[in-house]
């Protein structure tokens, strides 16, 4: 557990709190408190640490520990929407070029089809070019 959530649920549990109660590492127990103080969680009067009506709302929603797999949680979704993003735009490349394939193809198609439809004015032009060959020789 988060050390800072560890002293916002000591001060939630009582009304006012001295750090030096705190059996922790004092010196770095009162850095965060300064952090929690500057973060509005945490009030100081009077020599004493309390907890602020933001902090108890924080810490019952689960505290700095929650908001870790929060954050982590985001990430891990960040990372799956670029990865899916990613396979979008390659399968998106893939379709272009199997429709640019596609296009090739049909042009090839109808030039073989244009070909095949006028066979017989194609082999008539030639026998009549090679019928006026044989007239003039």
């Amino acid at each position: 557990m988060d050390i800072r959530d560890q002293i916002l649920k000591l001060l939630y549990g009582k009304s006012v709190y001295d750090l030096m109660s705190i059996e922790n590492d004092i010196r770095y127990a009162s850095n965060e408190m300064e952090g929690l103080c500057k973060q509005g969680y945490v009030g100081f009067g009077n020599g004493l640490y309390y907890i602020t009506e933001s902090g108890k709302k924080f810490i019952e929603e689960g505290g700095f520990t929650e908001e870790k797999e929060r954050t982590k949680k985001s990430e891990q979704e960040n990372i799956e929407l670029k990865k899916l993003q990613m396979e979008n735009l390659t399968l998106n490349n893939e379709n272009l070029n199997y429709q640019k394939t596609i296009r090739n193809l049909n042009e090839r198609l109808l030039f073989i089809n244009v070909i095949k439809s006028y066979w017989w004015l194609w082999t008539t032009a030639f026998g009549i070019g090679c019928f006026i060959a044989n007239l003039f020789k």
